[in-house]
């Protein structure tokens, strides 16, 4: 029996998984058709349309801009499985390319993890950069509110000792000082965001252009299938018809036998 079959909307991810952890079962040697290839590439459309990868890169959970890891790591998880489904139907015409086919697998797992730690590391490093820029920010409101109200009150109480009026030039420059040690932070830390976005869509270029190297790769050892099991069809076909044309010599040659004698 085959290890794929038609594929139906209502199939969870989950029982897809099931069927190509159950091909592994199967030996390589048995044939595979062109239709399982087809089913293959069906499912890959139907559970991750091109486009959406991008997509899970640039918006985070509940649509809101970020990095959802655990979906990141769901999505390859898909891509893994169906190239190894891929590698296994090649294995079964050609056992070197399907075993070319799952290092290569295994070398974009390599790459994946060593991605993926890499993008959880700066997503930690950005959340943490806005949340101290969110707390600088409610802190310079606070500073520069309560720098107005001195202000108002110097208004007000200007008439009074020269000590409170001491006091409040020294609370005024206190509050310059800190407002610009706090403007200063901000900078530095929107400097550090953007060399972290910039980071970040680097790495997507990379993960996108390796993506399109896979598809490739798969595209043209199942291209070499293909041509092969054509030519060996028209060897069939060749051996058919001599088989055939030796025959009918053959069935001449003892009538003319069965005449001599």
């Amino acid at each position: 029996p085959a290890p794929l079959r038609k594929v139906h909307r209502n199939d969870t991810f989950a029982e897809r998984k099931k069927e190509w952890e159950a091909a592994k079962e199967f030996s390589a040697i048995i044939p595979v058709s062109r239709g399982e290839a087809v089913i293959l590439e069906q499912t890959l459309e139907e559970l991750l349309p091109a486009g959406i990868v991008t997509a899970a890169l640039r918006t985070g959970k509940n649509g809101t801009p970020g990095f959802d890891v655990h979906l990141f790591e769901k999505q390859y998880e898909l891509v893994d499985m169906v190239l190894r489904e891929a590698a296994r139907q090649v294995q079964a015409g050609c056992h070197e390319r399907g075993s070319v086919l799952e290092k290569l697998r295994n070398r974009y797992n390599e790459f994946f993890a060593a991605m993926k730690n890499l993008l959880f590391k700066l997503q930690q490093n950005y959340s943490l950069a806005s949340s101290d820029v969110k707390e600088l920010t409610v802190q310079l409101t606070v500073t520069s509110k309560e720098l107005e109200d001195l202000k108002y009150e110097s208004m007000r109480l200007k008439s009074e000792e020269e000590y409170l009026h001491q006091r409040l030039e020294n609370f005024e420059s206190e509050g310059d000082a800190y407002k610009e040690t706090a403007e200063e932070r901000i900078l530095n830390l929107q400097s550090d965001n953007q060399l972290l976005e910039q980071e970040l869509s680097h790495f997507e270029e990379r993960l996108a252009s390796a993506n399109r190297d896979k598809e490739d790769a798969v595209s043209s050892a199942t291209r070499g299938l293909e041509e092969q099991l054509s030519i060996t069809a028209d060897e069939r076909d060749d051996l058919l018809q001599r088989s055939r044309f030796l025959e009918r010599q053959l069935n001449k040659a003892r009538e003319e036998r069965g005449k001599v004698v």
